[in-house]
């Protein structure tokens, strides 16, 4: 939570500093403003949902392909006649 708080401070800090000056200067209302930042604010919030949401969904699909990647293997290992291993070794 501190990382996104972090990020919303920064992208505010960046606008009240001479870009949000320049734009009040030039005759911006202050409701413009108050928009722009909740825009900003907004593409942040959205991008950080989408990826979180994005891995989540990745995640049950990381799980069975290393399930089924270490069943097959597994199977194939019990099939071995224990005696024919060791006389490799």
């Amino acid at each position: 939570m501190n990382g996104l708080l972090e990020d919303f401070r920064i992208a505010i800090r960046g606008l009240r500093q001479r870009p949000g000056f320049a734009r009040l200067a030039r005759g911006a209302n202050s409701s413009d403003t108050v928009r722009l930042v909740l825009r900003k604010s907004l593409v942040i919030t959205v991008s950080g949902i989408g990826v979180g949401l994005g891995s989540s969904l990745a995640t049950p699909a990381m799980i069975a392909v290393a399930l089924l990647t270490s069943y097959l293997p597994a199977c194939r290992a019990a099939r071995v006649d224990p005696m024919m291993a060791l006389r490799y070794e």
